[in-house]
């Protein structure tokens, strides 16, 4: 019966604790910082890349860690992603060759 006592009571300051971390996370984002959700380090939103530029929505990764990513992603799977562009850029080619040749008929 203490046991459960002690875990509310732990709980309850753990809550607290959550409630104080998102203040300050808070105050910092009206600053004009915002937390990386990959490495996890707080900056400023210029380091963040527009999601929607319109509606000036920012992306929750930095820029940083979204070249880390690409750059991982490339020495892994450079062969499949030069065949898929090579693919794509033969498709708009021929499909490029079909309309000039629609409009000379």
């Amino acid at each position: 019966m203490e046991s459960l006592k002690e875990e509310y009571l732990n709980m309850e300051s753990l809550k607290e604790q959550y409630l104080k971390m998102r203040e300050i996370k808070a105050k910092l984002q009206q600053q004009g910082n915002i937390e990386c959700r990959k490495c996890g380090g707080m900056k400023d939103k210029e380091s963040f890349s527009f999601r929607n530029k319109a509606l000036e929505i920012r992306r929750k990764i930095c820029r940083e860690c979204v070249k880390i990513y690409n750059k991982e992603r490339y020495n892994k799977n450079g062969d499949k992603i030069k065949l898929h562009e090579y693919i794509k850029y033969h498709k708009k080619k021929q499909e490029k060759q079909q309309q000039k040749q629609q409009q000379v008929f």
